[in-house]
Parts: C-alpha cells; sequence; structure tokens
C-alpha cells in the first residue's frame, strides 16, 4: 500500500467548514461575511451598530497583542450580555465591531446602545493591571432594503461623528454625517499637504510673573490658514491627534522654536523658557526622544518646557513614562496643562517628572467674583508648591482676576489675554524687550520660570 485517499462525506464536517469560515477566529463571533448574510436576510425594521473601542491601541501598545486579544475577547463577551438573544454581534476586525438588531424599535435601540457604552466603560483587568476602555458607537436604520456595505458605511460614518463629538457616546447616521465626513478627509489631506510644506505659522503668548507682570516664558501654539481662512485650533490640532499627523505636527513646531529661541534670549537679555504642547501620542513614537534631544542643542540655552494635558492618562503608560523621563535628564522640564478637569490627584503629580503645573483655564473663570472658586485655586497652588513645582494660572482675562490671584492665591505665574494675546515671532521680540526693559527696574527682576543656569 503507497498511500490513501480518504474522501468524507459527513454534514457535520461541512457545517463546522462553514461555521469557521463565518465567525471570527479570536472571539467566536460573527464576522464581516456572516454580518452582510444576515443583513441581506432581513425583511423589516434594523438597526446596525458599528462600534468602535476608545483606548485600546495605547493597551495594545504597552502590554503587547496577547494581553490585546484577551481585551477583545472579554469587549465580544461584554457585547453578547449587552444584547438580545436574537441579535447578531459580530467582529469586524482589529477593535471595531458590529450589532445587528433585527425587528426592534428605535427606543430599544437607544437601550441597547446605553447598556453597550456602560458595559465598555467598566475597566478591563489584563496582565496584572486595570485597564480603561470606553467606545464610540455609530448607529444606522434600514428597512430590509439596503445593501450589508451600505449599512455598514453609513454605520461607520455615524460612528466616526460619535468619536469627533468626544466619543464615549452614539450618534445615528443623517445624510448631512456623510457630507461632513467628506469635508474632513479633505480636511485631512489638506493639513497632511501643509504639513509636509511647512504652512503652519507658529505664534507665541507669554507667561508673566503674577506680581511684576515681566514675561517669565512663552508657550508656541499652532496656527493654520486653509486658502486664506483660518482653521480653529481645536479643530485641526484634534484632526491630527486623531490621524497621527500629530507626530509630524510636532516636529514642525519644535523646529520653529528651535530657530526662534536665540533671537528670543538675545531679546530678553536673560533666561526665558519656551513651552510647546505634546501629546501622548508623540512620548509613545520611538524617534521622539531623538527629536527632543535635536531640539534641546539648538535652543542652545534658552529652555525648552513640553506641555501635555493631564486628560491623557500619561501616568499609566509605561512607555511614555520612560520617554518623559529620558527627556527630563536632558534638563527639559514638563508642564502639567488644563490641570483641575481631569485625573488631578496628587499621586497622579507624583508618578510624572513634573516641574510646572498649569491650572485650566475654567478654574479662573469666577475667582474675582466667588471665594470657592478662589478657594479652589488657592488649594492647588499650595499642593504644587508642596511638591516643588511652579504654578500658572491660565485664562486670566480681566484685572479682577489678576488681582483676585495676587490678593487670595498666591500662584507665582498667570497667563491670559488680559496679559498678552498670541503673536507672531517678530511682535513677540519687540513685546520681551519692552518688557523687560520695564521690568528691570522693578524689585522682582529675578522672577523666572526657569532655572537662572
Amino acid at each position: 500500500v503507497r498511500g490513501l485517499v480518504l474522501t468524507i462525506r459527513d454534514d457535520e464536517v461541512r457545517q463546522d467548514l462553514r461555521r469557521r469560515a463565518s465567525r471570527d477566529p479570536l472571539t467566536g463571533l460573527a464576522n464581516r461575511s456572516l454580518l452582510a448574510e444576515r443583513i441581506a436576510a432581513c425583511t423589516g425594521e434594523v438597526a446596525l451598530l458599528y462600534i468602535d473601542l476608545n483606548g485600546f491601541k495605547p493597551i495594545n501598545d504597552r502590554l503587547g497583542h496577547a494581553a490585546g486579544d484577551e481585551v477583545l475577547v472579554e469587549v465580544a463577551r461584554r457585547l453578547v450580555e449587552s444584547t438580545r438573544d436574537s441579535d447578531t454581534v459580530a467582529r469586524l476586525g482589529g477593535d471595531e465591531f458590529a450589532v445587528l438588531l433585527e425587528d426592534v424599535t428605535m427606543p430599544e435601540v437607544i437601550e441597547i446602545s446605553n447598556r453597550i457604552l456602560e458595559a465598555l466603560t467598566a475597566s478591563v483587568e489584563v496582565a496584572g493591571t486595570s485597564a480603561q476602555l470606553g467606545a464610540s458607537i455609530g448607529i444606522a436604520y434600514g428597512d430590509g432594503s439596503e445593501s450589508g456595505e451600505a449599512l455598514l458605511r453609513q454605520a461607520d460614518l455615524a460612528m466616526y461623528e460619535a468619536k469627533g463629538r468626544g466619543k464615549a457616546q452614539y450618534v445615528a447616521y443623517e445624510p448631512s454625517i456623510g457630507h461632513a465626513r467628506l469635508q474632513r478627509l479633505e480636511l485631512v489631506e489638506a493639513l497632511r499637504r501643509a504639513i509636509d510644506l511647512r504652512e503652519l505659522d507658529v505664534v507665541y503668548q507669554p507667561v508673566v510673573a503674577t506680581e511684576s507682570c515681566r514675561i517669565a516664558g512663552v508657550e508656541a501654539l499652532a496656527r493654520w490658514q486653509l486658502d486664506g481662512t483660518e482653521v480653529p485650533p481645536e479643530v485641526f490640532v484634534r484632526i491630527a491627534e486623531d490621524t497621527g499627523l500629530v507626530v509630524q505636527m510636532g516636529e514642525l513646531i519644535l523646529d520653529q522654536v528651535a530657530h526662534d529661541a536665540p533671537s528670543l534670549r538675545e531679546a530678553a537679555g536673560g533666561p526665558i523658557s519656551m513651552s510647546v504642547n505634546v501629546s501622548a501620542r508623540q512620548l509613545r513614537e520611538p524617534g521622539f526622544v531623538q527629536v527632543v534631544e535635536r531640539t534641546v542643542r539648538a535652543m542652545g540655552r534658552t529652555a525648552l518646557v513640553l506641555e501635555i494635558t493631564e486628560r491623557q492618562g500619561v501616568a499609566n503608560d509605561e512607555q511614555v513614562l520612560a520617554a518623559m523621563q529620558t527627556i527630563a535628564a536632558m534638563g527639559v522640564r514638563f508642564a502639567i496643562d488644563d490641570f483641575g478637569v481631569g485625573f488631578s490627584s496628587i499621586s497622579y503629580l507624583q508618578d510624572l517628572p513634573a516641574h510646572v503645573v498649569k491650572t485650566d483655564a475654567a478654574l479662573a473663570q469666577n475667582i474675582d467674583r466667588d471665594e470657592r472658586a478662589r478657594a479652589v485655586l488657592r488649594a492647588v497652588t499650595v499642593m504644587a508648591n508642596s511638591l516643588g513645582l511652579d504654578v500658572v494660572i491660565e485664562g486670566v482675562e480681566r484685572q479682577g482676576q489678576l488681582d483676585a490671584v495676587r490678593d487670595s492665591v498666591d500662584a507665582p505665574f498667570v497667563q491670559g489675554y488680559l496679559l498678552h494675546r498670541p503673536m507672531g515671532h517678530e511682535t513677540l521680540l519687540v513685546a520681551v524687550r519692552t518688557n523687560r526693559r520695564r521690568a528691570a527696574t522693578g524689585p522682582d527682576h529675578d522672577e523666572v520660570l526657569v532655572p537662572t543656569a
């Protein structure tokens, strides 16, 4: 006997092969192909939920793909528990899932969507650590006449709209969303070209000593004009974050700051700092430490401060913390921006190589009218001082606010439109020269936000 030919004619085997071809191998959920078949077979009112996880990529990057797979399996379990037995839960790929709801009313769709959001907001225990998740959901309604791909496309567009509105919510598809999505894609490509051609501008807003109003440092802010119209920073910065363009944009800003640093120090006639906003995504980039090192060398004796918002939860990211420690060892200072609206805990500050706390502008909104508002800022200042941190009160736009900081808060530095608005480099040089000449005759002429060395 030189060999055997085995022919299997078994319905169970064929069914098993078919099941494997229509199921996601990791989670056991329906795959995209089976979901499309189920949609095509629908004859009544349906709703399709397109679900994208928030915060999954950092978990995958930090803890590895095996941990990421554990999270996806747990997410699949929670989705099944949050839906009805008659619903089809599918994994579309990566961290994207879908749920097909058949014979469903709009109130039921809303109820199920809320259950899913609540289930996916709860933390996940993985690799010995607690990981925080979230989700954005896009909803598309159909009557059985739509193809699976058409319904998926509409739900996908609605999901991106939900992410754009701040994540952790659901949005139902409307035709206007499709138009807005197309506009956003066009804006992404325009921003990509602007970065490649170095068409973004950098303006600077001074940070001043509270008592003397002496300029101690400046914050670099990106500005972009498209076809002669200024695009709001909150719009293009969010796009840059969502698409990863923030890495190239951040490098462009650091290059400009390094170029402007020598003339700024000359205008100041001594120590002055330059602050640049960075994101956790930049700090996770393997080459970012080298970019900062190059910037520091080019800036010479002008001090660099990197601002990172506390909302990004960097204290729980070992990769980000390692990058921050390496950068801090170069003499670069870190400022925690928008402090007071996120975690705002002493342990958070203890975990980071932080040197400066910049309070969120909302905290200063009513300090000239409300004793409790003053008390909050005073408490933040006392806490920061006990940790050896400088404090900058942001959002000072009225004389009453400045007076309140001086009389009741006792924070050493302030920033806001009352003092200086953002300005171009040449205007900044004039402002710094004038400011330093005036402040040099006052009693607080040695106040600086950076070490004097």
